[in-house]
């Protein structure tokens, strides 16, 4: 019969093994994910092709305007134009004669102009140019062209004419002559003497 008195317990069969980690290998492999993470979806970002592109409205077509050419009618100020009537014995003619403006304002001024097919300095003529009174308002001795400015201070229509004259102060020589120009002497209102 054993003696009774307090029970032995070992002291080493209380305590639990724990299996030795073998070397070299890590403890554990696994990662925990949170659960917000675990429970969260990813949302899709739209694509380009979600996105319908925009479309460009043709313009509507616009009309062709092409220029017409207007007609310019002449007008009283337009340059007035005579032809000689004969040319003199020895060639020389007067080839044109010209009154520019025709329409004049009183105390301004006209320019008449002659030209010949020569230079007058080598020939017996002269260039006058004279009104329907054949008073000589101007002249030239030499060249081709003799401009000769005019004015007038009464209202009236007033008829000029080129001649080749030997004098530079009347027409003499029976030279040739240009046909006649008119030029039209107005006042500030318009008016022109009628007689």
């Amino acid at each position: 019969m054993l003696a009774s008195g307090p029970s032995l317990r070992c002291s080493t069969c209380c305590h639990r093994r724990t299996r030795p980690i073998p070397r070299g290998r890590p403890a554990s492999t696994h990662t925990t994910v949170p659960a917000a993470t675990r429970a969260s979806t990813p949302t899709a970002m739209p694509t380009a092709a979600s996105t319908p592109a925009p479309t460009r409205t043709p313009a509507p077509p616009t009309a062709t305007w092409t220029p017409t050419r207007t007609p310019v009618l002449p007008t009283a100020t337009a340059k007035a134009t005579s032809t000689p009537t004969t040319c003199a014995s020895d060639g020389t003619c007067l080839t044109s004669f010209t009154a520019s403006p025709t329409v004049v304002t009183l105390g301004n001024y006209t320019t008449l102009t002659a030209t010949t097919n020569r230079d007058v300095g080598s020939t017996q003529w002269y260039i006058d140019v004279v009104d329907n009174h054949n008073s000589v308002l101007g002249y030239c001795e030499t060249g081709t062209t003799c401009a000769v400015p005019v004015s007038d201070g009464v209202a009236e229509v007033q008829t000029y004419t080129a001649w080749l004259s030997t004098s530079a102060y009347s027409i003499t020589g029976s030279g040739p002559h240009s046909s006649s120009v008119q030029v039209s002497w107005v006042s500030e209102g318009g008016f022109i003497k009628t007689g």
